[in-house]
């Protein structure tokens, strides 16, 4: 039987309660056929568990306060009393209010069965009732219209001057001088977003050593007025990782993150220990399938940006962003330089299902550049744009389908349902979904489960759900990278008219001229070509001229 104790409160014995419920015909909450029940998953949702405990000791709020968070001591004995087995679980919480499984004649009996629902501390981060929201944090978004190449980092993903400063990390200066904020990292930007909530799950433990799989950096990530908890499992789900929940350790260090398919030593060790003692009383013995569950391929998709980031008013030709040059067929190719890009990348197993490809979104844009000196197989200009970063784009590519498939394939997807008698102490992680310690009429048990899909949740009735937010994490789309137009807030600037005359593009040669601070204008940086909307009629000026204008648009090849 199992026996404990929640907090000081003594449990009751589920198969007893429910035995004498059943006999008495009376009404009882639906949830009392869940108890005595700990189901812990990892990943985003909370553990759940259902508890049986007489109002007496519920009331005792010196020692027990369901406002507090409450340990867990379970038992399981034989049936001279003899302890086989033991766990102590840590920091839970009291969900909702406790219910009274057998009213009687007489209001708050001290000898009523309460039913007691907990949690761990993740249900104070995100659940149906309230969740702690993020106010605003944004991570390396591109400012579509800087031309940047400021720092003396030159790669396109690394370059600060790329981004909105405002959305770098000012923890960290590079060797600029002036020094510039650094774009975020992975692992920071992990850490700023586990730090909102770390004085409910403990201090940031840190990304596994070989995550991300890439040296690229995040790009475009914007949390706004959203749970700070599920931002945290978003970014890992991009990661192909998890938070790992071992309730078994003290408060603090409970949470760890985790890479789903790694290898998990003390997991493995623990469930090969229990089926060598004999203690294996069910198995799923799934067997595999590959063509119904995996396709062949993987297509992971970008945004495209051009160098300004922005369609041009007037045109509706080719050099457009929504649809401009659309490829000719569904297949993806260089040819596609409107809103999306794609990269195609097979599966590395046998009999997946053929012809089929599953989109995944990717947060790097691909950016392209107007190469004026192009030219065709005539040696003729032909003015285009140019794809800057493919190999960026390939790289990512890879990666993303590695941990596409190892999140389905490996041994941390692999269907698995495994029960062994009594109380086996193991944590759910890199290789197992979830953990459940059970004690009712069928005996006391341990449970492990396995899943293809990132993430499992505990269902009302204790059973087990996936998680719809993050099931489908593989196609996390990336921020549209589409900016508002104008790029500028709808005001008058002034530019500098290099040559007064336009080109024969329409453009202009100009640079933008801010203010000195004493009435005058000083010129911004290098001489750009711009679309401009002149304020006057006038369309031809001498070299020089200063005019009001509003700016529509960039290109991001300087003339000088």
């Amino acid at each position: 039987m199992l026996r404990g104790n929640l907090g000081t409160a003594t449990l009751y014995d589920a198969a007893t309660l429910l035995e004498a419920l059943a006999s008495n015909g009376k009404p009882f909450p639906p949830d009392v056929q869940n108890a005595n029940r700990l189901v812990v998953p990892a990943g985003e949702s909370p553990a759940r568990g259902w508890f049986l405990c007489r109002l007496a000791d519920i009331q005792q709020l010196d020692k027990f306060d369901v406002n507090l968070p409450q340990n867990l001591h379970l038992e399981y004995a034989d049936d001279s009393g003899k302890v086989i087995d033991s766990l102590d679980l840590y920091n839970l919480v009291v969900t909702k209010e406790p219910i009274n499984c057998t009213p009687g004649y007489l209001p708050r009996d001290t000898n009523s069965v309460y039913l007691v629902e907990v949690s761990d501390q993740r249900w104070l981060l995100d659940n149906p009732g309230f969740s702690h929201a993020i106010y605003d944090k944004q991570y390396n978004v591109r400012a579509p219209a800087y031309v940047g190449a400021k720092s003396t980092d030159t790669t396109t993903n690394q370059d600060p001057a790329r981004y909105y400063y405002n959305t770098l990390n000012a923890a960290k200066l590079n060797k600029d001088t002036p020094p510039y904020p650094t774009p975020w990292t992975w692992s920071d930007m992990v850490k700023d977003l586990w730090n909102l909530i770390a004085l409910l799950i403990g201090a940031f433990p840190g990304l596994p050593a070989h995550v991300p799989g890439d040296t690229l950096l995040p790009e475009g990530f914007v949390f706004q007025g959203i749970s700070a908890w599920k931002a945290v499992n978003m970014v890992l789900a991009r990661l192909g990782c998890m938070v790992k929940c071992d309730l078994t350790q003290l408060a603090g260090k409970q949470y760890t993150i985790v890479r789903v398919g790694d290898p998990d030593v003390d997991a493995t060790a623990t469930i090969n220990t229990a089926i060598t003692a004999g203690r294996k009383i069910h198995d799923g013995e799934f067997w595999p399938v590959v063509q119904g569950r995996l396709p062949a391929n993987v297509r992971v998709l970008y945004h495209t940006l051009q160098q300004a980031g922005m369609e041009r008013t007037v045109p509706n030709d080719k050099t457009q962003w929504q649809a401009g040059n659309k490829a000719k067929t569904d297949t993806p190719g260089d040819d596609t330089t409107g809103s999306v890009y794609a990269v195609d990348q097979p599966s590395p197993l046998t009999g997946s299902a053929t012809n089929i490809f599953h989109p995944i979104w990717d947060d790097l844009p691909a950016i392209y550049a107007w190469d004026k000196d192009a030219k065709d197989v005539n040696n003729n200009p032909t003015p285009q744009w140019k794809l800057t970063n493919k190999a960026d784009l390939e790289n990512r590519s890879k990666v993303r389908t590695a941990d596409y498939y190892r999140l389905q394939a490996s041994i941390g997807g692999t269907r698995l349902w495994l029960q062994f008698s009594g109380l086996v102490k193991i944590a759910a992680g890199s290789t197992l979904k979830g953990v459940a310690w059970v004690g009712n009429a069928r005996g006391v048990y341990t449970e492990v489960v396995c899943h293809p899909f990132l993430a499992l949740k505990v269902e009302g009735n204790g059973a087990w759900g996936t998680v719809d937010t993050l099931e489908d994490s593989s196609r996390l789309h990336a921020p549209n990278f589409r900016p508002t137009w104008p790029v500028y807030p709808e005001k008058v600037q002034i530019l500098k008219l290099v040559h007064g005359t336009p080109n024969a593009d329409g453009t202009y040669d100009a640079q933008v001229m801010y203010s000195d601070g004493n009435g005058g204008y000083t010129p911004g940086g290098v001489i750009q070509k711009v679309w401009a909307k002149c304020l006057n009629t006038a369309t031809n000026f001498a070299d020089g001229t200063l005019v009001e204008a509003r700016l529509m648009d960039w290109w991001e090849e300087p003339t000088s």
